[in-house]
């Protein structure tokens, strides 16, 4: 048994942005990130909660990987690394493997290679599986929290690029980090709980191993790396 379950949290790419557009150290990070958002909204239209792929960066990236039911919880953020970092450590666990998601209409597949090609990290091989295509569901019709919600399960709406980056400036990683787990255990139950239903795993291995990833969830304090 070999599967990978992963939630991702991005935030404006401040120093693409720079490059961008030209705009030197005179303007501010927060000046910044309003003309992203400004050209945001003009490009993308005001419902769209996410920036493209090369206006976004990755800020927090959590994993499950479960290996012949040993489960590891692999958590990476921006606030002691780079992206370039956050890539490299992650390009290894993904490349070639398949891994489950609650995309949200976040198109992570598209974001996560193209912020390996900025930062020219080879990613081969990129699998990613939403969810929500496995039960017939259009990636963001239904968010991570309505579902879980629904089995009794707590997780956080996805909140939009420019509502994390007022959160990341007042606040710092720590909530969207918090929030990033929460969402990637909810996924990861609701991913068992398919597969269970689909017979690719017995009712006793969906029980053990969402025991397992909740214990992680619950007792992480920190990151877990190689």
């Amino acid at each position: 048994m070999n599967m990978r379950f992963i939630s991702c949290q991005t935030l404006p790419d401040i120093a693409g942005a720079r490059a961008l557009y030209e705009l030197d150290e005179s303007v501010s990070d927060k000046q910044v990130a309003k003309i992203i958002f400004h050209h945001h909204t003009q490009e993308q239209g005001r419902d769209a909660s996410f920036l493209a792929p090369f206006q976004a960066m990755l800020s927090v990236v959590a994993m499950f990987e479960i290996r012949d039911f040993e489960t590891r919880l692999v958590v990476t953020h921006i606030a002691d690394r780079s992206e370039m970092e956050l890539l490299a450590a992650l390009a290894p666990r993904l490349d070639g493997q398949l891994a489950q998601c609650w995309d949200d209409g976040h198109q992570l597949a598209a974001l996560i290679k193209t912020r390996a090609l900025v930062h020219a990290e080879s990613l081969k091989d990129l699998q990613l599986q939403p969810i929500e295509q496995l039960l017939s569901l259009v990636p963001g019709d239904v968010g991570i929290e309505q579902m879980a919600g629904r089995l009794g399960i707590t997780a956080h709406k996805t909140v939009s690029d420019e509502s994390a980056w007022d959160i990341y400036r007042k606040e710092g990683i720590t909530p969207l980090l918090d929030r990033c787990i929460d969402n990637l255990l909810a996924t990861t139950l609701v991913g068992l709980r398919q597969m269970w239903l689909a017979d690719l795993i017995d009712e006793d291995a969906c029980d053990e191993l969402s025991e397992a990833c909740r214990l992680h969830a619950n007792n992480h304090t920190g990151d877990t790396r190689d």
